[in-house]
């Protein structure tokens, strides 16, 4: 968020009675209203995340 600007949803299992998924994996859902440098922006995140790693969370984060 800090870097790039993008929201996702993580989606992971939980325990009852939230959801429960076989998988664990980052919801990103664009729409019409996306645009090309968005999607770009995104992108670049992803290769940013893929070769340095997931940036640890903020300290406001790990305080809530």
């Amino acid at each position: 968020m800090d870097k790039y600007r993008i929201v996702v949803a993580p989606i992971v299992a939980g325990e009852l009675p939230g959801p429960q998924f076989p998988y664990q994996g980052v919801r990103v859902t664009p729409n019409v209203y996306t645009t090309l440098e968005e999607v770009d922006t995104f992108v670049e995140a992803m290769r940013d995340v893929l070769e340095n790693g997931l940036p640890h969370a903020s300290a406001d984060l790990r305080s809530a």
